[in-house]
């Protein structure tokens, strides 16, 4: 296998670049939205209204989180907008019209704000009703979100977006079906995605958790990639499922979520108190104060949780190549993949560290090159 033409490198080079920028900016953003809300006294400007309206308590709090993220969702729509359609266009990885892209969008905001809404009441109802043991029951209560969430991805949330069916490619589905045999391992189903409705890119994933979970793989993948090069990804596949990735990531997000509840009951409360008082008649005004201390939180922890997804994904990695043999075709599809997907085959280091969740490319080429050798 040869690398990417240059030209395609340079693109993938600049992408990169852009996206960078985009995540700058889009957190940017989606600090300053809260901060402004709060300075600007808008939220209890607001709050105040939907009291003084006759609103029982509970359903002025249920129109506030709901006039919260439509709001949120309406000032970033331009950003995302430009990093999803027009970005995606001219470097020619999208095959969406615009009407459907803003119609994914709009489901993507509708199912954001429902969940919002009904994690935000429970966050409200615990730390009335609860208080001091509210943050581990909230913690409890995420976790079980968490793992529910996961398990229903293959029922309810793919299907919003693109169409999965069991893979029908027979010749295919034999050597996946050795490789499961080989690998000692049984899943639900492995499933073919029409990701080709939407775009060109290529990609492979375990969904799902427990009973539910299958492996799907890009009908773009099937097409453009030789059976090796999809044995080589679906095995890294298998590896997740192998470890149990999926359920591993379901426990560390729960670690993290408790322990910032933990935190904010310990130390934000404290500093709350005496700026708007804790009752429930007073606390959803500072609703853009909490979410700035969550976007705050998770932003600081995303190097470390990054981190951790890398191992994991460097362990898929090994497993893939220990199930094959097959070092040359792993790299191959490494090298496919970088090109059809415009990857940037080694990002800058600080990117690296900061925002990606999987190896540099070309870092897992030369494992697997080094494998072959060995």
């Amino acid at each position: 296998p040869q690398p990417p033409a240059p030209d395609r490198a340079r693109e993938a080079r600049a992408l990169a670049a852009t996206r960078r920028r985009l995540f700058v900016v889009s957190s940017a953003l989606g600090l300053a939205y809260p901060a402004l809300l709060w300075l600007g006294g808008i939220a209890q400007a607001v709050w105040t209204w939907l009291l003084g309206a006759g609103l029982p308590t509970w359903w002025a709090l249920v129109v506030l989180l709901a006039l919260y993220g439509v709001a949120e969702s309406l000032a970033l729509l331009p950003l995302g907008y430009y990093g999803g359609y027009v970005v995606a266009h001219r470097y020619s990885l999208s095959r969406q019209r615009l009407p459907s892209w803003f119609a994914d969008w709009a489901k993507g905001m509708a199912l954001g704000l429902a969940l919002a809404v009904v994690v935000g009441l429970i966050f409200f109802w615990l730390l009335e009703y609860t208080r001091p043991g509210w943050w581990w029951l909230y913690g409890l209560v995420l976790s079980a979100g968490f793992a529910f969430l996961s398990y229903v991805a293959p029922y309810l949330l793919v299907p919003l977006f693109f169409r999965m069916r069991p893979l029908d490619d027979q010749r295919l589905l034999e050597r996946l079906r050795a490789l499961l045999d080989k690998a000692g391992v049984q899943v639900q189903q492995v499933c073919s995605i029409d990701f080709s409705r939407k775009t060109v890119e290529a990609n492979a994933a375990v969904i799902g958790l427990g009973p539910s979970r299958r492996i799907v793989i890009a009908d773009t993948l099937v097409e453009s990639f030789t059976l090796p090069e999809v044995e080589s990804v679906v095995a890294h596949e298998l590896g997740h499922h192998v470890h149990r990735d999926v359920l591993r990531m379901v426990l560390v997000e729960a670690v993290v979520v408790t322990l910032g509840l933990g935190l904010a009951h310990w130390l934000g409360l404290p500093l709350l108190e005496p700026v708007v008082g804790l009752q429930l008649e007073r606390l959803p005004a500072a609703l853009p104060l909490l979410a700035l201390a969550a976007q705050v939180y998770f932003l600081a922890l995303m190097p470390a949780t990054n981190a951790l997804s890398r191992t994991m994904e460097a362990a898929a990695d090994r497993f893939a190549l220990a199930l094959t043999g097959d070092g040359a075709a792993f790299a191959s599809a490494m090298r496919r993949l970088a090109s059809q997907n415009l990857a940037e085959e080694q990002p800058p280091r600080w990117a690296e560290w900061l925002l990606y969740t999987h190896p540099p490319i070309a870092r897992r080429i030369a494992m697997a090159e080094a494998w072959g050798r060995e």
